[in-house]
């Protein structure tokens, strides 16, 4: 009876996804929901899954199954799903290597999961491509200050405070009044006192 009550305490709190994404933007913002935490990984997943041939529903469905790896209840399930999520990513990146958007997700994937299945040195060089795209081409969505962000974080885990201020810096200097910029704010805080 505890157990119950304890798992319905611990349950997601998130919102549900609501409509199945039909473009690019749309998956991009489910994802950019379940990073977030405002829906489930899982539900989102389920969603986009039933809408396989929208555009970078591939590397959604990818990105997704990484962060559903966090609430597998066995340590098998995780690693499956990490294998799978990097699988997707990299098949899509494949196909469509101008896009900036999937290099950040496996980047930020590698990030997220302590570089298991994608090296420091993959997820830099995606950063940077997302940073340099992001640069080249005004219609793409500006992922340069989450990119900056990581970079940062990438530099601190390998003893470059320097490098990670500075990092953190222009992410905070790209978005300001963002989600990016308040993680940024936060770090910068946290390592300057």
């Amino acid at each position: 009876m505890r157990a119950a009550a304890l798992a319905l305490i611990l349950l997601p709190t998130a919102t549900p996804a609501s409509e199945t994404p039909t473009t690019y933007a749309d998956v991009a913002a489910l994802v950019a929901r379940a990073e977030a935490g405002d829906v489930s990984a899982g539900e989102a997943y389920d969603l986009l899954e039933t809408a396989p041939d929208v555009p970078l529903a591939g590397a959604g469905l990818g990105r997704l199954r990484l962060l559903r790896a966090r609430d597998a209840p066995f340590a098998m399930f995780y690693y499956v799903n990490l294998y799978l999520g990097f699988q997707a990513l990299n098949d899509y990146i494949a196909d469509h290597h101008d896009d900036p958007l999937p290099h950040l997700w496996r980047a930020a994937s590698a990030v997220e999961t302590r570089y298991v299945m994608w090296g420091l040195a993959e997820a830099r060089a995606d950063l940077e491509l997302t940073c340099r795209l992001c640069g080249e081409d005004p219609y793409l969505p500006n992922h340069e200050p989450r990119a900056r962000l990581l970079l940062g974080i990438m530099a601190k885990d390998e003893g470059d405070l320097e490098g990670a201020l500075r990092l953190w810096s222009q992410a905070y200097a790209g978005d300001p009044t963002g989600p990016v910029g308040r993680e940024a704010a936060k770090l910068l805080d946290l390592f300057t006192g």
